[in-house]
């Protein structure tokens, strides 16, 4: 009987260790995720703003173009 209370508390043990450490995995992608939508919503603002240059603007207009594109890599491990 002492075998089957010994596997249940270690059952037991390692469920919560599971969980904690699904816990901490589901935080990692959500302040992953928050820092992508912060990133994203910064470069909206800085790709909507008028440049004072010629050479700037043309640079803007670029970005602005391929914004959708930008961030690719941050949603492909085996893009460097």
């Amino acid at each position: 009987m002492k075998n089957k209370s010994s596997s249940a508390e270690n059952e037991e043990h390692g469920g919560e260790e599971m969980d904690s450490e699904l816990h901490e995995l589901f935080l990692d992608e959500l302040a992953d995720l928050l820092c992508r939508v912060a990133l994203e919503l910064r470069a909206g603002q800085l790709l909507t703003a008028p440049r004072p240059t010629t050479l700037e603007e043309k640079v803007r207009r670029r970005l602005e173009k391929q914004q959708d594109h930008l961030f690719t890599f941050l949603e492909h491990a085996d893009v460097d």
